[in-house]
């Protein structure tokens, strides 16, 4: 399981998300995806995980903190 920022957002950056994708299919793991951003500044989401086998649910964590991102927490 890897789980965080990658800085691409699946839905709205085309070839590098494409590549992403095919990156992490050629590994065995597949997306787990927010259904709301995670960048505040921006409405984007590109805080995420790619799991394999792994049956993972994540959340936003919505608490004070002092990044630019909604740290994200995850669930086995």
């Amino acid at each position: 399981m890897i789980l965080g920022d990658f800085n691409i957002d699946i839905e709205q950056d085309g070839e590098k998300a494409d590549r992403l994708l095919k990156w992490m299919d050629s590994c065995c793991h597949g997306p787990v995806v927010l259904d709301s951003n995670t960048l505040l500044r921006s409405d984007r989401t590109i805080d995420y995980a790619a799991t394999i086998g792994v049956d993972l649910t994540i959340q936003a964590y919505e608490g004070d903190t002092t990044s630019d991102h909604n740290p994200l927490l995850g669930v086995m």
